[in-house]
């Protein structure tokens, strides 16, 4: 078996800095493994896996959260781009305030 290509895109969306990843989705957010399951998720900044060396404040949770409108859009590139070959992978998909702050500091 092979590995198939993947095709990566880097999103970051500014999310509300009081919004807490472990409540409730910002209104008209979906997280993006309910919408495109086949979409690999690296989200870096909740882990230590990046270039401040641990969990960026903001990201609490390993989680793709998107507008449902841009996660419905990449769930369609995903079933193109799976027929071509090749497999999508999102990178941190958002921005939080807090995040953006820490770097900053």
């Amino acid at each position: 078996m092979t590995a198939r290509p993947r095709l990566f895109l880097a999103l970051t969306l500014p999310m509300a800095a009081g919004a807490s990843l472990a409540a409730a989705l910002p209104p008209g957010f979906v997280r993006l493994s309910d919408v495109a399951p086949t979409i690999a998720q690296d989200m870096r900044y909740a882990g230590g896996d990046n270039f401040t060396g641990g969990p960026v404040p903001g990201y609490s949770t390993a989680q793709c959260w998107l507008r449902a409108e841009a996660a419905e859009a990449l769930g369609e590139a995903q079933k193109d781009a799976h027929g071509q070959g090749f497999d999508l992978i999102v990178y941190d998909c958002y921005r939080p305030r807090r995040a953006v702050a820490a770097f900053f500091a």
